[in-house]
């Protein structure tokens, strides 16, 4: 069997409502050298069965069933299978352009010195009802400063990285919450983030998606991220720096 140029990686987790239109926006990519390597985290809805027939249909789709176990694990586990150059990231949830791996594949193939590039997100709670736009800046040195001093400046479903590049770090995905971050952070000494400059992604706003919705909280696991991460000072004597340590970030 050929290497596919572009692995996805995706985790799914009783996401049946969603995933249908999710893998009708892979399926319909234009750029046809990828593979799927989809973990089902433990569902107990009708995830397995939706998953199944994908892979019926599409053998460029690979399912690894598990108990559940989170997201951080199971993204380690879909990566340890990936044979493409490129991982893509993409939430259960979500939607794809069709044309989405098809740019961002280009995009890295001519900004050689980037690991990783995000895009353009619409946010909406349907294809029909969309609430957003989320269009950052393309600036490396300004992407750097967002990630080391303001916050996270990503989709991380919208996300494509060198697979070699990710392999080089001496940890994979790390942390329950805020997984993203710490690996962009880590990720950024290897070479430039980047934004390709188009709507390329849709993130699905939901009550039942996995998240932090407090921006206090996430200020503060940023926060400990970037204390783990030797860009500011430790501070063990911070009370909720040790309150969110103990709660959110056993390791995997």
């Amino acid at each position: 069997m050929a290497i596919p140029i572009v692995s996805f990686i995706i985790s799914v987790y009783n996401d049946d409502q969603f995933l249908p239109e999710c893998i009708e926006g892979i399926n319909r990519q234009t750029f046809s050298d990828y593979e799927v390597i989809v973990v089902d985290d433990g569902s107990c809805d009708g995830t397995s069965e939706i998953l199944y027939q994908w892979s019926k249909e599409n053998d460029r789709v690979h399912v690894l069933t598990r108990k559940n176990d989170g997201l951080t694990s199971a993204l380690n586990l879909a990566i340890s299978h990936a044979r493409g150059k490129y991982l893509a990231r993409h939430d259960a949830d979500d939607i794809s352009s069709p044309y989405r791996i098809e740019e961002q594949v280009a995009f890295l193939a001519f900004h050689q010195e980037a690991v990783l590039a995000g895009s353009y997100v619409v946010e909406f709670h349907n294809p029909q009802s969309l609430i957003s736009l989320y269009t950052p800046f393309d600036d490396p040195k300004l992407m750097m400063e967002t990630l080391y001093k303001k916050g996270n400046p990503l989709v991380h479903g919208s996300v494509i990285m060198h697979k070699a590049a990710f392999e080089r770090l001496p940890e994979g995905y790390r942390f329950k919450y805020c997984q993203d971050y710490d690996l962009y952070q880590r990720i950024s000494f290897l070479g430039d983030i980047r934004i390709v400059p188009e709507v390329l992604y849709g993130l699905r706003n939901h009550q039942s998606r996995t998240a932090i919705q407090s921006r206090a909280l996430k200020s503060h696991i940023r926060k400990l991220i970037m204390q783990v991460n030797g860009l500011i000072p430790w501070d063990s004597k911070s009370e909720i720096i040790t309150i969110v340590r103990a709660h959110f970030f056993t390791p995997f």
